[in-house]
């Protein structure tokens, strides 16, 4: 558990190696759904996979849940870990949205963005419903999670998975980064997306 300015955010750091591979997860997901992947990147590399604030074992937080809070806690967290480059970010869906305001705001040591899934910044106008309907799943599962019913419909997760997914805590949080998540696309779209010479590798 790392304080990241009052609240603490738990942290796995694992593996060795020249360079530092971050993972961040998808809207409502939490670390432990990139253990198979994290485990064999370890094998040549120091990785660093973390619950976002509120989510799995990490504290709630009291800033709003959009990119730009995410990334400054998780800012915060590299820094602790005295973590330089070269450095790759590595996104899935919401998370490849956080990973790109990451490597715009942060370019110094990063070394190469991996997208897995990604939302775009532009996939409201282009897909209007489909975020509305994350938002109504998110809000189902905020007024599920004080009766438990969260664990009927995550019984097919892993059992650490579904201790994560169930608390009241991780789907008020999954909830609260769906209503600002228009506001971290437009955060995304403001700085005009640009790599340069960054390499970026897309998983679709």
């Amino acid at each position: 558990m790392l304080d990241v300015g009052g609240y603490s955010l738990y942290v796995e750091d694992s593996g060795s190696g020249k360079v530092n591979v971050i993972f961040d997860s998808g809207m409502g997901d939490e670390l432990s759904v990139w253990n198979k992947v994290a485990n064999k990147v370890s094998k040549f590399s120091r990785v660093i996979t973390y619950d976002r604030a509120g989510l799995g074992w990490s504290e709630e937080s009291p800033k709003k849940r959009d990119s730009k809070a995410i990334i400054e806690e998780l800012h915060s967290i590299l820094e602790q870990k005295n973590l330089t480059g070269p450095i790759v970010l590595v996104g899935h869906s919401f998370g490849g949205v956080n990973m790109q305001l990451y490597a715009l705001t942060y370019p110094e040591d990063i070394a190469a963005l991996v997208l897995v899934d990604s939302a775009h910044e532009d996939q409201i106008n282009r897909m209007p419903r489909t975020g509305l309907f994350q938002k109504y799943v998110f809000k189902f599962g905020m007024l599920a999670a004080p009766f438990g019913l969260p664990r009927l419909y995550l019984s097919n997760t892993s059992p650490e998975e579904r201790a994560k997914k169930s608390t009241t805590k991780h789907q008020y949080t999954s909830l609260d980064e769906a209503s600002y998540f228009p506001q971290s696309l437009n955060q995304l779209d403001t700085l005009n997306p640009n790599y340069g010479g960054l390499p970026l590798v897309v998983i679709a």
